[in-house]
């Protein structure tokens, strides 16, 4: 019965999106991965059931598999251009690197119906273009709009603060992000592992960046390369 093995599929991927440590989101991930699969074969009443599999690949960091798969559902969706199908493309660009390629998508999947996780995306792609004048902008806007919501804006705009220099401004949003969210590791380990290097702490700062580095998703892999490098040159 499909809607049994969409059921399980749901509760991995909750699983997978609680755990901090990229090898612990595998584990769920390939699980759910394997039962939404099985669900879309049998038949399943779950709602975009058919659109999971293209999006857990993404996570997997199977990339260009999440490109063929969604631009399978795209050439036989009849319901016109969809802007989850979109935004689906814009993740396996960014998971991949290309980033100008997923600022293309995410703008077009905007432009059919935005979202906070679209508008959050997109802000993420320009941060890792470098472009982060733009990216501040972007994340001002998005705490603006709610300053009550998910910390994770927080956590992003801490980033951008930090690579500006703005130190105090990175700590203070690191520190009200954390009551709005109970997600951490990634980039909010990155931020408070250079800061405590800044302020002299070597031993807390390696172990920030070993967490950050051990948990940065395919949304930051400019970032994640960068970590690497960095702890490659403190012997770490």
């Amino acid at each position: 019965t499909g809607d049994y093995y969409f059921a399980r599929f749901q509760v991995e991927n909750t699983f997978a999106d609680n755990e901090i440590y990229l090898v612990d989101k595998s584990f769920w991930y390939t699980q759910a991965y394997r039962d939404i699969t099985l669900a879309n074969q049998l038949g399943t009443k779950g709602e975009l059931a058919d659109r999971e599999p293209g999006f857990l690949l993404v996570n997997m960091e199977r990339c260009y598999e999440a490109i063929d798969e969604l631009n399978r559902l795209i050439n036989i969706n009849t319901h016109g251009p969809s802007a989850g199908l979109t935004t689906g493309l814009a993740f396996s660009s960014q998971c991949l690197g290309n980033y100008e390629e997923a600022l293309k998508y995410i703008d077009y999947a905007i432009s059919l119906n935005t979202s906070f996780q679209r508008e959050y995306a997109r802000t993420t792609i320009l941060y890792n273009m470098g472009r982060l004048d733009e990216a501040l902008s972007e994340a001002n806007k998005l705490i603006a709009d709610q300053r009550y919501y998910c910390g994770c804006r927080y956590y992003l705009r801490a980033l951008i603060y930090y690579e500006l220099g703005q130190k105090d401004l990175a700590q203070a949003d690191i520190d009200f992000g954390t009551g709005q969210t109970w997600g951490r590791g990634g980039i909010r380990s990155y931020v408070l592992g250079h800061l405590a290097l800044d302020a002299g702490d070597q031993q807390q700062g390696i172990t920030l960046l070993q967490e950050s580095e051990a948990s940065l998703t395919w949304q930051f892999g400019s970032l994640r390369k960068e970590v690497r490098e960095e702890l490659d040159a403190i012997g770490s």
